[in-house]
């Protein structure tokens, strides 16, 4: 599997995720689409705390490769989302 399709899976999981979370408060003045950019938005910065958390973990761990992986993973995970 490539990393372009494993990070849409797990962008599409990450929405899915938060979507479940909206929708257990259901609300009359809640459309679909309100509740898919809410989970949308919650999804990135999900996301964004984690490419944070991996930039400051780079700082100490220059040469690591992983680590340069995982942010790329991570960066394809916040693109797709952004693209929903």
């Amino acid at each position: 599997m490539s990393i372009v399709h494993e990070a849409r899976v797990k962008a599409n999981e990450l929405l899915d995720q938060h979507m479940s979370i909206i929708s257990e408060y259901p609300s009359e003045n809640y459309s679909e689409r309100i509740e898919h950019d809410t989970a949308k938005k919650a999804a990135l910065i999900t996301v964004d705390n984690i490419l944070d958390n991996i930039e400051a973990t780079i700082l100490y761990h220059k040469d690591n490769k992983a680590l340069s992986i995982n942010k790329e993973y991570w960066t394809g995970v916040k693109d797709v989302l952004n693209n929903f």
